[in-house]
């Protein structure tokens, strides 16, 4: 009986964890990797990152690599990063050149 009962969990799908139904389980915002999800079950990172904080990051690694000129406003250019990293609308107008 007990190999039925692990045939009947095992062929189960709505039983099975998913990156999906991780997600949602731990309220994150955006998509997670299974290296992510191991590193958190294992405690080497201490909670998951959201978004923006993720952006956050990168916009300063950009900025790091190539710092703006002095008269650049920063809260635009972190601005137009973040938009033209989420939207692919954005980033076909840019890079089509359609930018009226």
């Amino acid at each position: 009986m007990s190999a039925i009962y692990s045939m009947s969990l095992l062929d189960n799908p709505d039983g099975y964890f998913t990156l999906e139904k991780l997600r949602k389980a731990a309220s994150i915002d955006r998509k997670t990797s299974i290296r992510e999800v191991v590193e958190k079950i294992f405690g080497i990172i201490p909670r998951f990152k959201s978004k923006d904080e993720l952006l956050e990051e990168e916009f300063d690694k950009f900025i790091s690599i190539y710092p703006p000129e002095e008269d650049v406003n920063i809260r635009a250019l972190k601005y137009f990063f973040k938009a033209y990293v989420v939207d692919q609308n954005i980033r076909k107008i840019i890079e089509s050149e359609r930018f009226s």
